[in-house]
């Protein structure tokens, strides 16, 4: 609730600054800062549909208890998108790492 409210908080603050640098100045903004975070929006774009392809891919591994590698790879690279991607992460790293698990990929397990 903390943390909402003083997020509120910088949100009003920004937008007020925001508006007034708006009065101010008429002139459009450049060219450059346009295309500088059109790009950066673009590369998360396509970083978060790279990785929910990735995740997608290794949910139909683990289905098909193939790929042991490429899941444990994956496992390890959600462990980056905070909170759910590195409480995801760090248990099926657990399971993954367990005995009886790596038995049912190479087949010897039931």
């Amino acid at each position: 609730l903390l943390c909402g409210g003083a997020y509120g908080v910088m949100v009003m603050v920004m937008g007020g600054a925001m508006s007034e640098f708006a009065q101010r100045s008429r002139d459009p903004l450049p060219k450059e800062f346009l295309w500088m975070f059109g790009g950066l929006g673009l590369v998360m774009f396509v970083g978060a549909a790279v990785s929910a392809l990735m995740v997608g891919l290794a949910g139909w591994c683990l289905r098909t208890r193939q790929a042991w590698v490429y899941c444990l790879i994956v496992a390890s690279f959600s462990l980056l998108w905070a909170p759910l991607g590195t409480v995801l992460g760090v248990f099926s790293l657990i399971v993954l790492l367990r005995p009886e698990a790596k038995a049912l990929f190479t087949g010897t397990g039931r």
